[in-house]
């Protein structure tokens, strides 16, 4: 879109220019600037949008496209308005759109003369229709196309995908390991059965009631063995 930034660079005085305007029968109408600029005066708070790049906006004045084309005749055959500018470039809209009241040809911004000179100003349009340094207006009985790149450029997604800068991977954080906690020492809880624990208890004293019976009969037959020695005794003595 070089000629919506370098426009200033190409035209002429605004002095200078003219507008001229075709019907199908070859009649034409040119218009001066200073005619342009005595004709009812309308305005416009737009944007103009490249493809989504907002290139500038404010508040356009202008003349109504309309009321330019009422000057001539239009009949029934006209489907649509073709516009061409000094350095060659030309877009072509509908008449309907062309009819529209937001539609005009502006030839100031914000209340500055506009260095382009003229400017067609069709708001929710793509810029590339958006044409400046005009100097006719043709009507031609040939269809144009009615869709004005999506109508409105703020909605238009680009159909090349934005990189995205890469984001840095994070490792995942591991935690450290534990150090083992030295458990209570619990002393082994015994398994073995009450009847278990009460034969465990017999055989381990078994030994020693049997040391005592055998030292019991030992005494009981020294007893009786001293017993038998003593008769013996008191029998000899007696029988002497």
């Amino acid at each position: 879109m070089l000629f919506l930034i370098i426009a200033a660079t190409t035209s002429i005085a605004s002095a200078e220019w003219t507008l001229k305007i075709t019907d199908l029968t070859g009649n034409t109408q040119t218009l001066t600037y200073s005619q342009l600029l005595a004709m009812p005066k309308t305005t416009e708070n737009a944007g103009l949008y490249c493809y989504g790049l907002l290139v500038t906006e404010g508040e356009w004045g202008g003349v109504k496209v309309s009321d330019l084309l009422a000057q001539m005749n239009i009949d029934s055959t006209v489907c649509s308005i073709q516009f061409s500018a000094q350095d060659g470039y030309s877009t072509t809209i509908t008449l309907d759109t062309a009819l529209q009241p937001d539609t005009i040809i502006a030839y100031e911004k914000d209340g500055v003369p506009l260095q382009e000179t003229l400017r067609l100003v069709i708001p929710q349009a793509n810029g590339s229709f958006w044409i400046s340094m005009i100097t006719s207006i043709n009507m031609t009985a040939s269809v144009a196309s009615d869709n004005l790149s999506a109508n409105y450029v703020r909605s238009i997604v680009p159909t090349t995908p934005i990189p995205q800068p890469l984001q840095p991977q994070v490792q995942p954080s591991i935690a450290p390991k534990s150090e083992p906690t030295a458990e209570p020492s619990v002393p082994p809880v015994s398994t073995i059965q009450p009847e278990q624990q009460q034969n465990i208890t017999k055989q381990s004293s078994s030994p020693l009631k049997q040391g005592i019976q055998v030292e019991g009969a030992y005494g009981l037959v020294i007893a009786v063995v001293a017993v038998a020695g003593v008769g013996f005794l008191a029998y000899r003595r007696k029988n002497r």
